[in-house]
């Protein structure tokens, strides 16, 4: 079946869009003028991305914010992403942290599943709680469960959760079975115009 968008722009007040398959009527759109909104106010823009897998296409329109972003979009990942294994020192998972410049590491198994994360407030802690800490392992000392998001998850949900959860700014990026695959840090979400 043909699937079609009709823009009726007739009457000056009042533009309605319809998205029709075949005979069917999928979706309907009312603007009015006098209603200020930005969902559903696209008349010209360019098409940068399209997701399939949740009905979406990502719209440049030069708004002020980004609608639709994913964590996947804006998330660091691969030589960017600061991890180390089980097994590393803390000096080891300091200077990745120091390296990476997100003010943290995620503390990775063998299979590249999420053990554990170590902050920088988590290094103001132990450095605290213990007079000398070169003989210290960073699973002895990480935060152990954090918080994590997948990476189809919208970049919005990620500024909620930084924020209901009180997340120091950073969550691990997991896929559907807990291995590591990125970090947003909340500048991330900040430069992205999400908050």
């Amino acid at each position: 079946m043909s699937r079609k968008m009709l823009i009726n722009a007739s009457e000056p007040e009042e533009i309605r869009v319809s998205v029709v398959e075949g005979s069917i009527l999928e979706e309907f759109y009312v603007e009015r003028q006098s209603v200020n909104t930005c969902l559903g106010n696209i008349y010209k823009g360019r098409v940068t991305n399209i997701e399939p897998s949740i009905g979406a296409a990502f719209i440049e329109f030069g708004g002020p914010r980004h609608g639709f972003l994913h964590v996947s979009d804006v998330m660091h990942s691969g030589d960017k992403l600061p991890k180390v294994g089980l097994g590393a020192t803390l000096k080891e998972a300091i200077l990745e942290m120091s390296q990476k410049g997100l003010g943290m590491t995620a503390i990775v198994d063998g299979d590249n599943r999420v053990a554990g994360l170590f902050t920088d407030g988590d290094l103001r802690r132990t450095l605290e709680k213990h007079e000398d800490i070169r003989g210290l392992k960073v699973a002895e000392v990480m935060t152990r469960n954090p918080r994590s998001i997948g990476p189809g998850r919208l970049a919005a949900e990620a500024a909620q959760m930084m924020q209901a959860h009180h997340v120091s700014g950073r969550l691990l990026v997991v896929d559907d079975d807990g291995r590591l695959v990125g970090a947003v840090h909340v500048d991330d979400l900040l430069k992205a115009g999400v908050i």
